[in-house]
């Protein structure tokens, strides 16, 4: 669960990747108690202090933006690791007679720890921290060497690690651990392997102390030239917003490794990233004819950029399910945006479409759905059963605008699906020029009962029609095929 997290938070959120570390652990246990196991446990103890330091030197370097790199690293360590772990289990279960209780208090150790990493985890830690505890507890659990222990060995046991820890965070303070030069983060690579491995390594106390403190100081570590402002975890992500000072000064909120919004400081009422006004989101607010009294939803509040497209008059309803990203959203502290819009502002706590559902029917003159995890999808917000609602929502003559900007999945097949089945009109958007600093390129749809609802939109050359996939089936509360729009 641990390392599941990480990868789809701080380094990529892919779909549907829970199920290869899963994988992993399920075959470390079937490895491990086969009568004739395939792979030693000499040889995975003697793996496991490899490839934890090199994890070690990965986060304690800031490494995050080769996935291609990080995740086979991670996957490997967490896969030995795990087969460290069982191996024991395995070599020291007890007789036959005694069995069953010790497999019953396997399941029941399995047990606590999902409800630590599910439940308790997101509430005690600010940042993940529940993976490198995880693998520094991996070291600990190596079989000890043996030789008779010394009270001197002993105290070196919690002296060395505790020397190693506050050289590291020594280390973290200085402009040398910040260079991007490749020669000094190698000089600093080499010297931290040669350190763990000639002192640590043979000693699962030192090994895992050192480990641990190494992954601690690295996860904790802000990385960023951008100053943190605040780091906040929920059940639903960590959120952290950042300040840079260059340019007239930028906050910025992440979530995972996404960002989610942006405001410059000399320029608050510029919407900027996916929403700037040279994007699709921008041209569609152009092309609006002025409404007095416009009514617009907004499903997912971010930084509540969108909030600039607001005029006086106008009554902006935004749907969020996390209060904290309400309460981030509504500090002047860190965005304005909400409170500075022309328009009146609510927001509606919960979940977005159940909540939608509640709206008074034909509420709504635009509806935008831009509820994203990090880079996932809420896939209940993309269905028919969805549209259905949208619609019974949306005023005659109204717009749906879909944000479909996506890393992972291409997801312009799934709107076109929908709207061939439910005989409706809809267009593509797209924005492949950023537009400056903290302008991103982004892909929305727009959809309306009828072409003659779009006719404000069709008079702009930057939409197009969408794209239909032959044979594909429109995404159900029942069905859903994230497999066939997965980027290559």
């Amino acid at each position: 669960l641990s390392i599941t997290t990480l990868i789809t938070t701080d380094i990529t959120p892919a779909p549907l990747f829970w199920v290869i570390p899963l994988a992993l652990y399920l075959l470390s246990f079937t490895l491990t108690f086969a009568r004739r196991p395939l792979l030693s446990h000499t040889r995975m103890l003697r793996l496991q202090p490899v490839l934890v330091i090199a994890v070690a030197i990965l986060v304690f370097l800031g490494f995050s933006d080769n996935a291609m790199v990080l995740i086979p690293v991670h996957l490997l360590a967490f896969f030995v690791t795990a087969m460290v772990c069982h191996g024991e289990l395995a070599r020291t279960r007890p007789p036959v007679r005694h069995l069953t209780e010790f497999y019953l208090w396997v399941s029941v150790g399995g047990t606590l720890g999902g409800i630590f990493n599910v439940l308790v985890a997101p509430v005690l830690f600010p940042r993940i921290l529940e993976y490198p505890v995880g693998l520094a507890m991996g070291c600990l659990l190596r079989p000890a060497p043996r030789v008779e222990r010394t009270r001197a060995g002993r105290t070196l046991d919690w002296a060395l690690p505790a020397a190693f820890a506050a050289a590291l965070f020594a280390l973290t303070r200085t402009e040398f651990y910040r260079s991007p030069t490749v020669d000094h983060r190698f000089l600093l690579t080499a010297g931290f392997v040669s350190l763990v491995c000639v002192f640590f390594s043979p000693w699962p106390l030192r090994l895992g102390l050192g480990v641990g403190a190494a992954l601690l100081l690295g996860t904790l570590n802000e990385h960023y030239d951008a100053r943190v402002l605040l780091v906040k975890r929920t059940f639903f992500g960590i959120y952290t917003v950042r300040e840079s000072l260059d340019d007239g000064g930028y906050h910025s909120l992440t979530h995972g490794t996404t960002v989610h919004g942006a405001q410059n400081l000399a320029h608050p009422r510029e919407p900027l990233t996916y929403y700037n006004r040279g994007g699709p989101l921008g041209h569609l607010f152009a092309a609006l004819p002025p409404k007095p009294g416009r009514r617009v939803a907004v499903v997912g509040l971010g930084t509540g950029t969108t909030a600039a497209y607001g005029a006086p008059g106008e009554r902006w309803t935004y749907y969020e399910i996390d209060p904290a990203v309400v309460r981030i959203a509504r500090d002047p502290r860190y965005f304005t945006y909400l409170r500075d819009s022309p328009a009146q502002i609510g927001v509606v706590l919960g979940d977005a479409r159940l909540s939608l559902a509640r709206a008074p029917e034909h509420g709504y003159d635009l509806i935008v759905l831009d509820a994203f995890s990090s880079d996932a999808i809420p896939v209940h917000l993309m269905t028919r059963e969805a549209l259905r609602t949208y619609l019974a929502k949306l005023a005659p003559g109204g717009i749906i605008a879909f944000h479909l900007s996506n890393r992972f999945l291409a997801l312009e097949p799934v709107v076109g699906a929908l709207v061939r089945d439910a005989g409706v009109a809809g267009r593509l958007g797209e924005s492949l020029d950023p537009g400056g600093r903290y302008g991103s390129a982004s892909t929305w749809a727009v959809v309306a009962r009828r072409e003659s609802d779009l006719a404000s939109v069709l008079r702009d050359p930057h939409w197009r029609p969408l794209p239909v996939r032959p044979g594909m089936a429109p995404w159900t509360d029942d069905f859903s095929d994230l497999w066939s729009v997965l980027r290559p």
